[in-house]
């Protein structure tokens, strides 16, 4: 869920998540440091349906605007078909040098995985289209860590585009090759 304005009350007991039959299901919630993005995680079973109700109340931003009454979203998640699978190969990677493979949407990553071994498969994976880097993880905390000139004089840790762009197709066994 993400607010145009941050949120000065939120009332998660007023947030519910539940199967087609109305029975409410645990799930965990977080909120990014600005206050305006919400995020439900949950196991989200293949093709299922979902009811999210937010009650009357259930938030409030710094304007005082709030949620005047009970609102029902109905979704379903998505069918094993609607996703592809990657196998990315890494016929000449160095593995102590804790390489991990970063997938880049609007200069932004958007998935992070340590790279393992020579192969790396991700399951179910949604459809679209990424830029391939490579980061070489020093401190091995999964992000980009930039330089410190002072006190420490430690280098940025580097970062290989790959040079080509991915494009990861539904209900197919996407292969990629990828020689540093």
């Amino acid at each position: 869920m993400n607010f145009p304005d941050s949120l000065k009350s939120f009332d998660s007991s007023k947030l519910i998540l539940t199967d087609e039959q109305l029975k409410p299901l645990a799930y965990r919630l977080e909120v990014d440091s600005t206050g305006k993005l919400y995020s439900l995680f949950y196991n989200w079973p293949i093709d299922q349906g979902f009811k999210l109700i937010a009650q009357e109340g259930m938030a409030e931003d710094s304007l005082g605007k709030s949620i005047l009454k009970t609102d029902t979203i109905s979704f379903r998640t998505m069918k094993d078909s609607d996703y592809g699978s990657i196998r990315f190969r890494f016929p000449n990677i160095d593995t102590s040098l804790h390489p991990v493979l970063q997938l880049v949407q609007n200069d932004k990553v958007a998935f992070s995985y340590p790279i393992p071994g020579k192969e790396l498969r991700i399951a179910r994976f949604r459809p679209a289209e990424f830029e391939i880097r490579i980061l070489f993880d020093e401190n091995q905390n999964g992000k980009w860590d930039y330089g410190s000139f002072f006190g420490e004089k430690r280098q940025p840790e580097k970062v290989k585009a790959v040079g080509k762009k991915i494009t990861i197709k539904a209900n197919w066994d996407n292969e990629i090759d990828i020689t540093l």
